[in-house]
């Protein structure tokens, strides 16, 4: 059975989501960061970022628990599949 990406990656060490670190690119520097370090630090993210319109909050922890279930169903699915061709139940 062939490996899935997300594995290899996995093993690898890598993020599977985005980067570890600051991202720099989400902040606003229009802003001093003594005037308003959340708007500063992260200002340009809050502006960009939009909400699915059918969740009243969408994060990382969302996105993962969402590709957890994708994983799950996909897994779940191979085995039963499997067990047709084997005579397993």
């Amino acid at each position: 059975m062939a490996e899935k990406t997300a594995s290899a990656e996995t093993v690898k060490g890598s993020a599977e989501l985005g980067s570890f670190g600051v991202e720099l690119d989400a902040r606003d520097e229009s802003v001093k960061p003594g005037d308003d370090f959340f708007k500063y630090a992260g200002g340009t993210w809050y502006k960009n970022f939009e909400i699915p319109s059918d969740k009243t909050r969408f994060g990382a922890f969302d996105k993962l628990a969402e590709r957890s279930k994708t994983q799950i169903k996909e897994l779940v699915e191979e085995m039963f599949l499997l067990s047709l061709g084997t005579g397993m139940a």
